[in-house]
C-alpha cells in the first residue's frame, strides 16, 4: 500500500525520521515500528519504542502489520534495540518532551514471536536464549539504575516473554525474575513458556520459586518444558508438587527425564512405588493441562496410573516409552480418546500394538488432527489394518510416519487413503525401501533406515508418483515430505 512505502521510506533515514517523528499521528507509529523491524533499520526502531504512545506493544503483531503473509523475525540488532530502549526510554509530565510526548508504554509482548530461527540465511536473527539473556539484563539495568538515582519512580513497564533457561544463563534469569517480584520495580519480567535445560533439581526448585511470587501477583506461565534434566522419577515427584502453583500451566514436557519405571524396585521397592505415585498425583492437580510429552520415559504397563486421574489431555506425547499392548488398551478406554487431537507413539513396537492402535483411533475419530508414528517398525502387512481404521479419521490433519519399513506399493495405498480426508495438510512418509542402496537388511531396523544411503534419483520418481496420488484427486496443497526435523511448511514437491 501506499502507506507501506513511505513507511519504508520515511524509515530508511534514522536522521529524517528523528526531524519527522514529532508530525507523525499515533495512529502511524505501529507502521512505522514494523517497516523499521521488517527493514533492519535498530536505530529507528529504538526511537519509536522510547516513544511509544500506547499502553500495550505487541512486537508480533506490529511485524503482521502491512505483511501480506508470514512472520517474520527482527533481526538480532533490531531486536536489542527494542530492549535497550526500555532501559532508556522517556518519562516525564505531560506534555511535548523531546521528539515526541513521554512514553506511555506499560506492556511489551514478545511472546507471539517465532522461536525459531527460519531466515538466518536472510538476516541475523536472535535466538530464544540470546533473547531471554537481553531481557534478564534489561531489567536489571534498570534496578541498577533506579538504586543509583533514586528520586521520582518510573511508571512500570511489563515484559511478557518465552525464556530459554539453561546453566550458562542460569543466575541471570534467575537474578531478573526475583528482582521483578520486589515492590517499585520499574521493569518486571512474566514469562509465558519457559523452556529449561540441564539444571539441577536445586536450581530447577530456586527457579520455580521466583516464578512462583510473580504468578502470585499476575498468573502468566502457560507452558513449562523441562526435558533433558535427567530428574527420574524420585526428582520429579520433588519437583512436580510446586506446578500445582501455577493455576494457567496448559502444557508440559518432561521428555528425557530418565524415568523408568524398572528401576522403581531398586533400593527400597516401597519408595520408588511411592515417588511414583507422588508423579500421578501431582499431575492429577494441575487443573488446566492440556498438554503432556512424557517422550522417552519407560512405562510399560503404568500409562494407566499415570494418566488416570489427569484432566482430558488434547496432546499426548508418549514416543519412545516402550508401550505394550496393556497400555494401548488402556489409554482406548481412557478418558482422555474424547479430546486428543495430538498424540505420538513413535517408536513404539507396532507389531505388537496395531490391533490397539485402530482400537484407539476409531475412538479419537472426532478430534484427532496429529499422528506420529516415526520408527514404529510399521511394515507391508500392517497397512490393511490401517487403512481400515483412517477414513475414519475425518478432523486429521497431519500424519508422520517416517523411518518405517514400507514398500512404494503400500505407501500408494496409503497416500490413496489419506487424499480422501478432507482436513489433511501434511503427510511425512518414510522413504520406499526400493528406493535405497543395496545391502540393506531385511527387515530393518528405523536405525537402519536413517543411516543406510538413498538412491537420489528412485526417491525423486517415487515422490514424484505419491504427488500425482494427492493431486489427482483434487489435493494440490498437502505438504507431501521425508523430512525427519521440518521447521517450516513448504508447498508439497520438496524432499
Amino acid at each position: 500500500s501506499l502507506c507501506s512505502l513511505c513507511a519504508r521510506s520515511l524509515v530508511s533515514d534514522h536522521g529524517r525520521a528523528r526531524q519527522e517523528l514529532r508530525r507523525v499521528p499515533d495512529s502511524l507509529l505501529p507502521l512505522l515500528l514494523g517497516a523499521a523491524l521488517r527493514g533492519d533499520r535498530p536505530l529507528v526502531a529504538g526511537d519509536l519504542v522510547r516513544a511509544w504512545p500506547f499502553p500495550v506493544l505487541d512486537l508480533a503483531q506490529v511485524l503482521a502489520w502491512g505483511r501480506a503473509a508470514g512472520l517474520a523475525q527482527p533481526s538480532a540488532p533490531c531486536m536489542q534495540a527494542c530492549i535497550s530502549a526500555l532501559t532508556r526510554r522517556r518519562e516525564g509530565p505531560e506534555g511535548r518532551g523531546g521528539p515526541r510526548s513521554p512514553c506511555a508504554l506499560r506492556l511489551l509482548d514478545l511472546t507471539g514471536l517465532p522461536d525459531e530461527e527460519t531466515e538466518t540465511a536472510l538476516r541475523r536473527t536472535m535466538n530464544s536464549w540470546s533473547r531471554s539473556v537481553a531481557l534478564a539484563k534489561a531489567v536489571l539495568d534498570v534496578t541498577a539504575g533506579g538504586k543509583r538515582k533514586p528520586g521520582a519512580r518510573r511508571p512500570r513497564v511489563v515484559l511478557h516473554a518465552n525464556l530459554l533457561v539453561n546453566a550458562s544463563s542460569y543466575e541471570t534469569l534467575l537474578a531478573a525474575l526475583q528482582s521483578s517480584g520486589r515492590a517499585g520495580s520499574a521493569l518486571g519480567l512474566r514469562c509465558r513458556d519457559l523452556r529449561v535445560e540441564e539444571l539441577s533439581l536445586r536450581r530447577l526448585c530456586r527457579l520455580l520459586e521466583a516464578l512462583e511470587a510473580l504468578e502470585a501477583r499476575e498468573p502468566a506461565l502457560c507452558k513449562l518444558d523441562l526435558g533433558f534434566n535427567n530428574m527420574g522419577v524420585r526428582g520429579l515427584a520433588a519437583l512436580l508438587p510446586r506446578l500445582a502453583r501455577f493455576p494457567r500451566l496448559r502444557s508440559l514436557s518432561l521428555a528425557y527425564s530418565n524415568v523408568d519405571v524398572r528401576r522403581l524396585a531398586q533400593g527400597t521397592p516401597e519408595r520408588g512405588e511411592e515417588a511414583f505415585g507422588r508423579v500421578a498425583e501431582a499431575l492429577a492437580s494441575l487443573g488446566a493441562l492440556r498438554e503432556l510429552n512424557l517422550e522417552a520415559s519407560r512405562l510399560s504397563d503404568r500409562v494407566h496410573q499415570l494418566l488416570a486421574d489427569i484432566a482430558p489431555l488434547e496432546s499426548l506425547g508418549l514416543a519412545y516409552c516402550s508401550l505394550t499392548p496393556g497400555d494401548m488398551a488402556s489409554l482406548t478406554a481412557s478418558h482422555h480418546t474424547e479430546s486428543l487431537r495430538c498424540l505420538d507413539i513413535s517408536g513404539s513396537n507396532l507389531g505388537q500394538l496395531i490391533p490397539g492402535l485402530c482400537s484407539l483411533l476409531g475412538r479419537t475419530t472426532a478430534r484427532l488432527q496429529e499422528l506420529s508414528l516415526i520408527g514404529c517398525g510399521l511394515a507391508d502387512h500392517h497397512i490393511p489394518a490401517l487403512l481400515a481404521a483412517l477414513p475414519a479419521c475425518q478432523a486429521l490433519q497431519q500424519l508422520r510416519a517416517q523411518n518405517n519399513p514400507l514398500s512404494l506399493q503400500a505407501l500408494l495405498q496409503l497416500t490413496t487413503c489419506l487424499a480422501s480426508l478432507p482436513g489433511l495438510q501434511a503427510f511425512y512418509y518414510p522413504v520406499p525401501l526400493e528406493c535405497y542402496v543395496s545391502g540393506l537388511a531385511a527387515n530393518p531396523l528405523a536405525d537402519q533406515l536413517l543411516e543406510h544411503p538413498v538412491q537420489l534419483d528412485s526417491h525423486a520418481r517415487a515422490h514424484s508418483d505419491l504427488s500425482s496420488v494427492f493431486v489427482s484427486l483434487g489435493k494440490r496443497d498437502v505438504l507431501l515430505s521425508t523430512t525427519l526435523y521440518p521447521t517450516t511448511i513448504h508447498a508439497y514437491g520438496n524432499v
